[in-house]
């Protein structure tokens, strides 16, 4: 594995850990299995947006250069969206 696509893994791994956190730390009284997502819609919506714009910007060359990174396929991605769930 080039230097490009680990740096790019770690990145990746990171925001998807960092998605799957939030909605853990929902609430700090009450278990974040009985706190309904339905209450927090700007939560979902911020998730979604940031993955989004990880996603778009990773294939453009100018971002790829600027952060050092390389496009992973879809089925790395997925693999990475499992790990990052467990």
């Amino acid at each position: 594995m080039e230097v490009h696509e680990a740096r790019n893994f770690v990145l990746l791994s990171a925001v998807l850990l960092e998605n799957f956190h939030v909605f853990n730390c929902r609430s700090e009284r009450v278990s974040a299995f009985r706190v309904t997502l339905k209450h927090n819609p700007l939560l979902i919506d911020e998730v979604l947006v940031a993955q989004s714009v990880h996603i778009r910007v990773m294939p453009w060359p100018f971002m790829q250069r600027e952060l050092g990174v390389a496009q992973i396929n879809f089925s790395n991605r997925l693999n990475m969206l499992g790990l990052a769930g467990c």
